[in-house]
C-alpha cells in the first residue's frame, strides 16, 4: 500500500499498463514461469491478448465476454506486501464457468481417475448476484446441483498438467459464447 504522497502500485500499473509478459518475466520460479509464457502462447493462437485489468491482474475477453482473469502476482516482501497477495499463489487463473451440459457432456467421456479433477474445480452458488440460486443439471448420469454461474475455482500455480484442463475450459467458454449461451 503507498504512502501518503507516494504513487501506488495500482496508479503506476494504470499509467503504464505492463504487459502479462513483462510480469511472468519477473517471476522467479523456472516451472511457474514456464507455464505462465505457455499460457500466452496457447492464448496468442487464440488471437486472445491478456488487457490489464487491475494491479498486476489481466482480462481474457472473447468477443466482448469475459473468458477468464489472470493474476499474477510478485513476491513482495516486508513492508511493501500487498493486502491482496495470495501468499505462495504467485500465478492465479479464474475461469467463467461453461455451459454446464455441454460440460458435463464432456465429463462423461473422461476416463474416473480425471474426472474428478474437473469436477473438484465447480463452485458452489453463494447467491452473491442477481443470477442466484445457481443452476442445476444431469446429462448422462452426471448431476450439478446450486452451481455457481459465475466461475469455476481457480487453478493457483497451475502445472503443465493443469494447463490443459485450463484450456479446456477456455474452450468451452468460448464455445459458449460464440453460440450465445454464455453470462
Amino acid at each position: 500500500m503507498a504512502k501518503k504522497g507516494e504513487i501506488s502500485d495500482f496508479e503506476e500499473q494504470k499509467k503504464n499498463k505492463p504487459t502479462f509478459r513483462s510480469l511472468i518475466d519477473q517471476l522467479s520460479d523456472g516451472e511457474l514461469r514456464k507455464t505462465g509464457i505457455d499460457f500466452l502462447e496457447y492464448l496468442s493462437t487464440l488471437r486472445n491478448k491478456p488487457t490489464w485489468y487491475a494491479t498486476n491482474s489481466y482480462s481474457v475477453s472473447y468477443k466482448g465476454q469475459r473468458v477468464c482473469l489472470i493474476r499474477i502476482d510478485i513476491d513482495y516482501t516486508g513492508e511493501d506486501r500487498h493486502l491482496y497477495n495470495y501468499g505462495n499463489d504467485r500465478f492465479l487463473v479464474h475461469l467463467r464457468a461453461p455451459d454446464m451440459q455441454m460440460f458435463a457432456e464432456f465429463i462423461s467421456e473422461l476416463p474416473e481417475n480425471k474426472k474428478q479433477r474437473y469436477l473438484d474445480r465447480i463452485i458452489k452458488c453463494s447467491g452473491c448476484s442477481r443470477c442466484r440460486p445457481g443452476v442445476s443439471v444431469t446429462v448422462k448420469g452426471i448431476s450439478f446441483n446450486n452451481v455457481c454461474n459465475r466461475g469455476i475455482k481457480a487453478y493457483r500455480n497451475p502445472n503443465s498438467e493443469q494447463l490443459e484442463e485450463i484450456k479446456k475450459f477456455i474452450e468451452f467458454r468460448r464455445q459458449d459464447i460464440t453460440n450465445g449461451r454464455a453470462l
